[in-house]
Order: structure tokens, then C-alpha cells, then sequence
């Protein structure tokens, strides 16, 4: 299923099972722009993410860094959860829930099942 960016009267009935990764990542070769759910995402090295907690915790200490992280983990959150409620006209409030839970495992920020 395709899902027409910024037509959203022409998506409706959308639940959280159907949703696959494939369809809601968009890859530009040309411009270079990624974007997930019709926002355009940045791509991030994992060992960089690490390095960036390990200074800020030497530079700032753990209290600053875990809050810094944390500021950074809600914004995350929230802007995906905004992201996937205006792109999206879902079945119900539950699918868009469990499609932002589900849109935390794809986009690698838990390891846990929901």
C-alpha cells in the first residue's frame, strides 16, 4: 500500500497493521533526502550516538547528559507521533497509538515488544 504524501483525504482507514517500513521510508538519491511517515529524517550512526552520550558525560556529567538524552527522546517521540496523526487518517486513536509504539521498534530506539 502506498500512501499519497500530502493528500490526506485520499488515505483513509489506515490501522497499524498496515503499515510496513518499505512504504513509510522515502529515500531521494538524487537530492538526498530521507524522510519517514512524509518527514524528512536524518540518518544516524549508531557508534556516533554512543560517542555523543560518552561526551557529554565526561564534559558535563551523567545528570546533564541524562537530561540532555531524555529532552532529545521525548521531542523525538512526540514529533513521530505528530508526524504519523497528520499523515495518516486512522481507524481509530488506538491504531495511531499502537503505530507509534510500533514506529519506536522500527526506527531502532527499543529493543522491547510493546
Amino acid at each position: 500500500m502506498r500512501y499519497p504524501v500530502n493528500h490526506f483525504d485520499e488515505v483513509s482507514g489506515v490501522r497499524a497493521d498496515d503499515l510496513d517500513n518499505r512504504e513509510l521510508l522515502e529515500l531521494d538519491p538524487a537530492g538526498g533526502v530521507i524522510r519517514f511517515a512524509g518527514q524528512r529524517a536524518l540518518l544516524l550512526d549508531a557508534v556516533a550516538m554512543g560517542l555523543l552520550r560518552k561526551y557529554l558525560v565526561e564534559n558535563f556529567g551523567l545528570t546533564a547528559a541524562r537530561t540532555v538524552l531524555t529532552q532529545f527522546g521525548f521531542a523525538h517521540g512526540w514529533r513521530m507521533a505528530e508526524a504519523m496523526q497528520s499523515e495518516f487518517k486512522w481507524d481509530s486513536d488506538d491504531d495511531w497509538r499502537r503505530a507509534g509504539n510500533e514506529g519506536i521498534i522500527r526506527n531502532g530506539l527499543d529493543g522491547s515488544n510493546l
